[in-house]
């Protein structure tokens, strides 16, 4: 069967059409590509921007961080510091509390002591009853004990004598006895004072001069003067004095001797 020209045009002309759809379908779906191309190359922009964003914040945020940490490690440094500070504030301020409980227990404990030394005195009369010294604090709170303090109650009657008017002095100076400026006359007193004696080559203060004078013009005021230092009762203890002595009688041993023997073996037992 011969094939017509007609045939074969209307078979190109589809084939055409058939091209032309094709073509058309193509380019439609070469647009769309590329419209979805363009778009995924926008959004790839848009992200690697975000991301780039990102990035940046996320360096920003490790240098602020790195800072902080840096900022932390001084602070750090500065709290050992402050700590060491105060450990050692607290160490000093123990220490001295501890100082200062200690002083004060100690003075207590020295003043209570005082304390049972003048109950105890109080209560002595008797020539042959023990005297307990009686402490002093000087002008750094630190206490002190008097010198050579008469033990027996005798022993503190006998320094009354001359002879032991220098325990006597030594005694009242130590206890700075008050009042020894009405003892006499003040004229007297200042002619005395004036005469200022010398002990080597060191002047004394005016004060132990005219305390001195004072003892020495008036010793029957300056003994009863340290019994009041000592809390001892001075009047008891001269009237049972002199109820010994009329006890013994002229005729018998001295009552100084036998109070000393007596005093002697008290402190013997004490020992």
């Amino acid at each position: 069967m011969a094939l017509s020209g007609d045939y074969f045009d209307s078979w190109f002309k589809r084939i055409d059409k058939q091209l032309q759809k094709a073509d058309a379908r193509t380019n439609k779906q070469l647009d769309r590509t590329n419209s979805d191309f363009r778009n995924l190359y926008s959004q790839s922009v848009v992200e690697s921007q975000q991301v780039a964003a990102v990035a940046d914040l996320i360096s920003t945020g490790f240098a602020e961080t790195q800072d902080k940490l840096a900022e932390l490690d001084r602070l750090e440094a500065k709290i050992n510091d402050i700590d060491g500070v105060v450990d050692r504030r607290l160490d000093e301020t123990e220490n001295l509390l501890q100082v200062q409980l200690n002083a004060r227990f100690n003075k207590m404990e020295s003043d209570l002591e005082d304390t049972r030394a003048l109950c105890h005195n109080a209560l002595c009369a008797r020539g042959w009853q023990r005297v307990k010294p009686v402490g002093r604090r000087d002008g750094q709170g630190v206490r002190r004990l008097p010198p050579n303090v008469p033990q027996p109650v005798q022993s503190f009657w006998n320094l009354k004598d001359a002879s032991k008017r220098e325990t006597l002095t030594d005694l009242l100076l130590f206890y700075d006895v008050r009042g020894f400026q009405q003892w006499g006359q003040q004229n007297e007193t200042a002619g005395i004072v004036s005469q200022a004696p010398m002990t080597g080559s060191v002047r004394m203060e005016p004060r132990v001069v005219a305390m001195r004078a004072a003892i020495n013009s008036y010793p029957e005021i300056a003994h009863p003067a340290l019994a009041m230092e000592l809390v001892l009762d001075y009047d008891k203890i001269q009237a049972k004095l002199e109820r010994t002595r009329s006890w013994i009688g002229p005729n018998r041993a001295h009552p100084q001797a036998r109070f000393q023997a007596k005093a002697a073996s008290e402190s013997e037992k004490v020992r």
